[in-house]
């Protein structure tokens, strides 16, 4: 055992450096140029006082970049080192690759698991090609649903917290920490304390704001947020490429079919399939909290797998999308298949999202890019086939779960 963690410590390190060493400068230069200049006014007005400004962004990132700023030093030092900003969701991937020991225990035979993971080059490339951070808050959600399933409900709260203080697209994965909460919080005195938690962390990271009187400036950002590109499409080949052929990043999201606008549409089918991916969970913890039944198999496989569903349906059905929204799918497909050994879903979600990042950024420059598998549709019909797959297997998982009840204090046999 302490051999594993011994060679863990050194590799993940060393592996990290690599990454360092070869950080390309090649990104996406708007993404880059935005943290340059909110560095730039970081370092003139202060970390409090950035929300007077054009930021759409939520605090947590921009505390990275005033730590990042913080040690440059100067204006002209932050232009030179700029590309190291990638460096932070980079950190996060690593840290995301560690939470399979979540799922395994630390030995010999598990101590590479990470690294079939961080070999992926379409789990890195949000990060290390793009410079974007998706990373960031993809692993704080799953730090939370880890942590509710671990039954250590305060620790859940407060990385939930961070996780929506990172990006709002976390808020999609609040009805399945809400679910896996009821299924594991018992105690009122417990719900207090998660309260309390979440407040309290709340009111830390905004301690900036508060003094410098910007949170309403913040708070603008955050319901603004749903407005900022009111397009069909941002480069996400979804749904809307299958409906709508061109024209996506030109095209308004109020445009109507039907008298609906388009934008009511992919919110409408967005919730009704999450509600249809979230059904089997909300049974099965209606049942065993209402009806008292007790459950052989645990809930970590279909957490994984509904989360996993989640951020494919939200990239998959809603307007205004980006094409790196799919990120989380990853992670949590790569959990689920650890877990399963169903690996075709992670498989999937990173052939689909690497074609999509790859035809929008050309990072690798290939040849040819007018190919069936950079088609737009071709790729859309991608990540239709990983929900279809998903809720099979998800269905299938519960039809299992459905004969796995141990016993009912209210029945006298099992159904």
């Amino acid at each position: 055992m302490q051999n594993a963690k011994t060679s863990l410590w050194l590799f993940m390190p060393l592996f990290f450096f690599l990454c360092f060493c070869i950080l390309p400068d090649r990104c996406f230069k708007g993404d880059m140029g935005f943290w340059h200049n909110w560095m730039l006014l970081i370092h003139r007005y202060g970390l409090g006082n950035i929300y007077t400004f054009d930021v759409n962004y939520h605090p947590i990132f921009l505390y990275f970049l005033y730590i990042f700023q913080t040690f440059q030093g100067s204006e002209s030092e932050l232009q030179k080192s700029l590309i190291y900003v990638k460096t932070i969701p980079l950190a996060f991937d690593f840290l995301g690759a560690l939470l399979v020991f979540f799922l395994r225990p630390l030995q010999w035979k598990t101590v590479l698991l990470p690294f079939l993971l961080l070999f992926n080059i379409s789990y890195l490339y949000n990060s290390m090609l793009w410079g974007q951070v998706d990373s960031i808050h993809t692993f704080f959600v799953l730090c939370s649903v880890f942590f509710i399933l671990k039954n250590k409900p305060i620790i859940s709260t407060l990385f939930f917290v961070l996780a929506l203080n990172t990006k709002l697209q976390a808020i999609v994965f609040a009805p399945l920490v809400g679910l896996l909460f009821l299924a594991n919080v018992k105690s009122i005195k417990t719900i207090g304390k998660m309260i309390f938690a979440g407040f309290f962390l709340q009111l830390i990271i905004l301690i900036p704001f508060l003094f410098s009187g910007t949170v309403d400036e913040l708070w603008r950002v955050v319901i603004g947020a749903s407005s900022k590109h009111p397009f069909i499409s941002l480069n996400a080949f979804n749904l809307w490429y299958l409906l709508h052929e061109s024209d996506h990043g030109i095209t308004t999201d109020d445009v109507t079919l039907w008298g609906i606008a388009y934008k009511q549409w992919g919110l409408f089918l967005f919730f009704s399939s999450s509600f249809f991916t979230l059904l089997p969970l909300l049974i099965r913890v209606w049942r065993q909290r209402i009806q008292g039944l007790v459950y052989r198999s645990d809930l970590t496989s279909m957490s994984l797998l509904i989360g996993g569903l989640l951020s494919i349906l939200f990239f998959w059905f809603n307007t205004q999308m980006h094409e790196r929204y799919a990120h989380p799918a990853i992670l949590f497909f790569f959990l689920y298949g650890l877990q399963t050994k169903h690996y075709s879903l992670y498989i999937l979600s990173s052939l689909a999202y690497l074609l999509n990042m790859e035809a929008v950024l050309r990072f690798f420059r290939l040849n040819n890019y007018d190919t069936l598998l950079f088609n737009e549709q071709f790729i859309a019909c991608l990540y239709l086939l990983i929900l279809i797959i998903g809720w099979g297997l998800l269905y299938r998982m519960w039809n299992a779960t459905k004969l796995s009840y141990l016993h009912s204090p209210h029945r006298s046999t099992t159904p």
